[in-house]
């Protein structure tokens, strides 16, 4: 059976590479752009960039593309254009737009044998604390980038051929960023654009344009949750990044969530959760008062603005709260088993993060409390500056994309 499964995928591989060759016949039309994200979902870097040039690009036709048809009918009904992954019409955009945006590789639109010639802009979605891509020498990512041997580069074949997965130029919040992304995408600094994550868009909005912003684009259920909020004195959310080496770390975390729903209860805090998609966490929190898990695939960037309070370990989300210069409790419980076991990383964590780690659910409890008990301040993260060029616009990555494919 499983002869016959590698042979069925050397198959299909081999196949693609013929389409991929033959994609590079057709002509692009460089007003025509293709957007979309991973697992199909309509939020994060791509999903901003996309609504933005819909209001301030309309000379360019954006198209997003998605596996999931409730997205496409979604889109459709706001007035987007969106196409089926597998219908023709996607297919059909996919062999002759100039220009891909996503947000971790070109699969996250069509496979990436329709690429051809079309321009393939890659936001990623993070700045990066941990390392990414080429850059990963440890954990079970390893042997994906960097395969040792016939039998791992075989196996990497099977699973995505590199020349699918590459990109054209990659988005970098900073010129300080630029070695890091040459680096991680195996790109010239030149194909390194500065810009800002498109994500963060929401967050420079005042109180009136946010709210116009989720009514126009967010669901009825969002509003729902944004409206329930007001009942508590503070809302915290905790957003941990995912664990290469382990996925069900959530227990760990929080070993208790009797004790964390009394704190919480007795300062009238929200407590919300945010895990990664690749997390796994299935806690059934239904019985506490004041905790709540949300979707993992939940965008929660129109969400941020109405907490009180980040807790985060090793998560890019780190650098874009900061933006808004609020409490963030670095929770880094499992700092060296994390650095040993998943990733290495960029920089020393107390360097770029905070010298005052929080690393025990203990330690989490007593800052939890004194958030209830004490007025919001402002916090000023030295990593925002450190990582946001201050000079920069969503403009910027559009002019650059223009120029690249001569538009």
């Amino acid at each position: 059976m499983r002869f016959f499964r590698i042979a069925s995928s050397l198959i299909v591989q081999s196949g693609l590479f013929v389409i991929y060759y033959l994609s590079f016949l057709f002509p692009r039309n460089k007003k025509i752009w293709l957007y979309g994200n991973y697992q199909g979902t309509f939020r994060d870097n791509a999903k901003y960039l996309f609504i933005y040039n819909n209001i301030h690009f309309p000379e360019i036709k954006h198209v997003w593309i998605s596996p999931s048809q409730e997205v496409v009918n979604t889109l459709n009904l706001l007035g987007f254009t969106s196409f089926y992954r597998y219908s023709f019409h996607a297919i059909y955009y996919a062999f002759i737009a100039k220009v891909y945006i996503y947000n971790v590789v070109p699969r996250d639109i069509s496979n990436g044998y329709y690429r051809g010639t079309a321009f393939l802009f890659n936001l990623w979605h993070g700045v990066p604390y941990k390392k990414i891509e080429y850059d990963i020498e440890k954990g079970p990512l390893k042997t994906f980038f960097h395969p040792v041997g016939f039998k791992e580069k075989f196996e990497r074949f099977l699973y995505e051929p590199e020349t699918f997965r590459s990109s054209s130029a990659v988005l970098a919040t900073s010129a300080k960023l630029d070695d890091i992304f040459s680096s991680a995408f195996r790109l010239p600094k030149d194909k390194v654009c500065i810009g800002p994550y498109p994500r963060n868009w929401p967050l420079k909005f005042s109180k009136i344009e946010l709210i116009d912003f989720i009514n126009k684009y967010e669901t009825k259920g969002f509003n729902q949750l944004i409206s329930s909020l007001s009942a508590f004195n503070s809302v915290i959310i905790y957003m941990p990044t995912f664990r290469d080496a382990n996925p069900d770390f959530m227990d760990q975390a929080i070993p208790d969530f009797e004790k964390l729903n009394y704190f919480c209860k007795r300062n009238n805090t929200l407590f919300l959760i945010k895990a990664h998609v690749l997390t796994k966490f299935s806690a059934d929190l239904s019985k506490f008062s004041n905790i709540k898990s949300l979707d993992s695939e939940l965008d929660v960037y129109p969400l941020l603005p109405f907490t009180h309070a980040l807790v985060s370990d090793y998560s890019s989300i780190i650098f874009d709260y900061s933006l808004l210069k609020k409490k963030i409790i670095f929770y880094a419980f499992d700092k060296e088993d994390y650095l040993s076991k998943s990733r290495e990383s960029y920089f020393e964590y107390e360097e770029i993060f905070s010298n005052d780690i929080t690393s025990s659910f203990e330690a989490l409890l007593k800052e939890i409390e004194l958030l209830g008990q004490n007025e919001p301040l402002k916090y000023e993260y030295p990593l925002s500056s450190a990582f946001f060029d201050t000079n920069t616009d969503l403009n910027n990555i559009v002019h650059y994309i223009k120029k690249s494919i001569n538009y």
